[in-house]
């Protein structure tokens, strides 16, 4: 019922099985990997990265289903220069799946609602393309961050475990 759009940078089938990967490039130019980029359905949990959960689900015309996403991190500062993270489709199935559905769905119901919170994070703010013009700082926006449910109900989501 939401609509989403996006491009896939690149689609595998395995030449045997027939098996799909779906592979998303990311460039990153700091000196190390975030948690967030390894740990990819911890990060979908947490609602920091949703789009290998959300590729996962896409039904792929003339192919189907995917049954894994790849993030491909390209990184001259990295040790290892050119590495992946991935994300099983399977992870959609049983207790992890009721998960990604309860995050997911909070995530929506506050989009429809017309929530839109600012969570004062350095995983955020230091990248976002917006802090300039954010009201982040300001003394009565931090007040309602911190006080009103629905921001609370929303950092709550960034302490998530994954349980299997």
């Amino acid at each position: 019922p939401l609509k989403i759009r996006g491009r896939i940078d690149r689609l595998d089938q395995h030449r045997e099985s027939g098996a799909l990967r779906i592979i998303d490039y990311k460039l990153k130019t700091g000196s190390t990997m975030a948690p967030e980029d390894r740990q990819l359905l911890q990060s979908a949990l947490r609602g920091y990265r949703l789009q290998p959960p959300l590729y996962a689900q896409l039904q792929i015309p003339n192919y189907g289903a995917a049954r894994q996403v790849q993030f491909f991190f390209l990184a001259p500062a990295w040790t290892s220069p050119a590495t992946r993270s991935t994300f099983e489709a399977d992870h959609w199935s049983g207790t992890t799946g009721a998960q990604l559905r309860t995050t997911l769905a909070r995530l929506i119901a506050g989009i429809r609602n017309g929530r839109f919170f600012i969570m004062p994070d350095s995983s955020y703010c230091t990248t976002c393309e917006y802090r300039v013009a954010c009201r982040r700082e300001h003394q009565p926006t931090w007040w309602r961050a911190s006080r009103a449910g629905e921001s609370k109900d929303l950092s709550a989501l960034r302490s998530h475990q994954v349980t299997r």
